[in-house]
């Protein structure tokens, strides 16, 4: 998977109302390509956790594309 950039990890991070050490944790796997286990041994959050929170990133990054690089009409 490429790595997401910062502004688009940022504006992700605040519409999920992501709070530490997600935010951290979640960084440093979509930004920065870290393991899952390498980043939660980095900052300490329980490995079911980080899942969860990939998966929230993830799935609202998908829902926003689908939405905004692929619309069927314009927006008026």
């Amino acid at each position: 998977m490429r790595s997401m950039d910062k502004d688009r990890f940022e504006f992700l991070a605040r519409r999920l109302r992501s709070t530490e050490p997600a935010i951290s944790a979640a960084r440093l796997v979509l930004m920065h390509g870290i393991s899952i286990a390498e980043a939660v041994k980095a900052t300490g959050i329980k490995q079911p956790s980080l899942s969860r929170s990939l998966k929230s990133f993830r799935e609202l990054d998908e829902e926003i594309k689908k939405i905004y690089c692929n619309p069927k009409k314009p927006i008026a």
